[in-house]
């Protein structure tokens, strides 16, 4: 073939004539945009150029005319002539249209090598004796394709990073709003809401075990005279730090909650009562260490006739009041 024709390979189209066929597909061959291209069957993994259309050799940078009866590796370097020649073999050894992508890199008409993706679909063109002797290639530039197509992962990934980075920033948002909604903002201890569902917790864990429960109540000493004499800024300092005092002394299980004002509760699971005295005590004496104020608290421990918790803190809040009628800075148990 010299570049010029195509044979008709014995196809026959019952309207055309001979000629009107030939033209045909002459004029396929030369303006397909696509690469076309055929192959002669030498041997085992043996292949050589028997034409290829003008788009195909542009690709290559020549003629057909100069790639006409060349091997393989004399048209393609080997990392890349290997991959084809295992298609053109697997194609010829099945007998079946094969078709597959290939990756190459290639120079564009400005001299600069880029990396080309290609869709080939070969077609196996059997002698008369039902040999492949000839394969018949189209290839179809998909870089386009290719490059979109990254480009949307990579976006998409960008997008996951950002909906992950979204998702985390907006649950640290949650939990901040989940600790807002359960602690008191100035003390950073519980609050009276959720006291209220721990201490019921606990309340009936220790009915249903057996187990005992104390409750202390405190609060400061004289501490509208901090607001009046110095101001509610100084006052939320000495709440401040009367807490940070107490926390020293506190379990891992203890929890503690602003009841309200300068009123804290502590609970104090699986302590009886006379280890909640001696946790009081401790209160007490790092608080008056810190120089700051004294505080005055009140001990009671869950009873078997106990039906709600409310009536375990109402005995520990009646001894707080007796410690403030006894003098202040001490602590009382009920």
């Amino acid at each position: 073939m010299n570049g010029t024709e195509f044979p008709t390979c014995g196809l026959a189209f019952t309207d055309l004539s001979q000629a009107s066929i030939h033209a045909l597909i002459n004029g396929l061959w030369h303006h397909f945009p696509e690469n076309m291209f055929l192959i002669r069957v030498e041997g085992y993994r043996r292949f050589r150029v028997a034409a290829t259309n003008p788009a195909q050799a542009e690709l290559l940078s020549t003629t057909p005319e100069a790639l006409a009866g060349k091997r393989l590796e004399e048209v393609m370097p080997a990392p890349e002539v290997d991959a084809v020649i295992g298609n053109y073999q697997r194609c010829v050894e099945s007998g079946e249209p094969t078709r597959y992508e290939e990756k190459g890199v290639y120079q564009d008409s400005e001299g600069r090598f880029y990396d080309g993706y290609w869709l080939t679909l070969l077609v196996p063109l059997a002698n008369s004796q039902g040999e492949v002797d000839t394969l018949f290639g189209i290839s179809q530039n998909i870089t386009r394709l290719h490059d979109v197509q990254n480009a949307l992962i990579r976006q998409n990934r960008r997008l996951e990073r950002r909906v992950a980075e979204r998702t985390a920033e907006l649950e640290q948002v949650n939990q901040q709003l989940q600790r807002l909604a359960a602690r008191d903002p100035l003390t950073d201890t519980y609050n009276r809401r959720t006291l209220s569902s721990l201490a019921e917790g606990e309340f009936t864990r220790a009915q249903r075990y057996g187990t005992p429960l104390s409750v202390i109540m405190l609060d400061i000493d004289e501490f509208k005279q901090f607001n009046e004499i110095h101001g509610h800024a100084y006052g939320d300092r000495v709440l401040v730090d009367t807490i940070g005092a107490v926390r020293q002394a506190l379990r891992t299980n203890d929890i503690l909650a602003r009841f309200g004002g300068d009123e804290f509760v502590v609970l104090l699971p699986e302590t009886p009562l006379p280890a909640a005295l001696q946790a009081a005590e401790r209160y007490r004496s790092l608080v008056a260490a810190s120089g700051h104020c004294t505080i005055s608290l009140g001990i009671a421990e869950q009873r078997a006739d106990d039906r709600e918790v409310s009536q375990l803190i109402e005995r520990a809040d009646a001894a707080l009041r007796q410690s403030k009628r006894q003098g202040r800075d001490q602590a009382s148990e009920h």
